[in-house]
């Protein structure tokens, strides 16, 4: 269900992301979908979105047409997937993916989570018991994201992940934040971290 103070920007992308759109044919989908919202309330918020990036706005007479960006095209599974591509060794890969994902979510990890950013389960991963299976597949099912039935989900096991993985984990992070909000050429230096054996 739509709910336009918590998902307007969520529901905005993904429904943009198939194809571009006039601002009355992305408020006829956005009713469909169960939202109430003013045709002028969502022209001001489009073109907020397009001053900070997040859209492309287009005139084509008499309207303007909207997309989205193409930095912001990517998910952040693809984005944690090749950030850790680029600074971890092969053998770390899929451990340091759960890791990342599981900080930044601070929950268990989907398997097709992992998967989408590209990486396996590694062996060091611990699925998760019952109830907190449960509980991350509720939290997960209320951002409109399908959980697969019978999908596990998983934690690193490895008690010192922490210590191993923190500076890489650290450097993933600036990465990311530089890649979404284009900033990477402000970077004085491209050294990327690796793990030491």
């Amino acid at each position: 269900m739509f709910v336009p103070e918590a998902h307007l920007k969520d529901s905005i992308i993904e429904i943009l992301l198939t194809e571009e759109q006039s601002i009355s044919k992305l408020h006829r989908e956005l009713c469909s979908r169960g939202g109430k919202i003013h045709k002028l309330v969502l022209t001001g918020y489009l073109q907020s979105l397009s001053d900070m990036g997040i859209l492309k706005e287009k005139s084509i007479p008499p309207s303007k047409v909207y997309s989205v960006a193409a930095a912001h095209t990517r998910n952040i599974y693809g984005i944690v997937g090749d950030t850790v591509s680029m600074c971890s060794p092969k053998r770390d890969r899929d451990p340091m993916v759960l890791y990342t994902l599981q900080n930044l979510f601070h929950r268990h990890v989907f398997r097709f989570e992992i998967a989408r950013s590209g990486a396996n389960v590694c062996r060091d991963a611990v699925e998760a018991d019952r109830k907190s299976l449960q509980e991350t597949r509720k939290l997960v099912s209320k951002q409109g994201i399908k959980v697969p039935p019978n999908e596990p989900a998983y934690t690193l096991a490895d008690e010192h992940a922490g210590e191993r993985y923190a500076n890489i984990y650290s450097s993933i992070l600036e990465d990311i934040v530089l890649e979404i909000t284009s900033s990477i050429a402000l970077r004085k230096s491209t050294k990327q971290t690796l793990l030491t054996p």
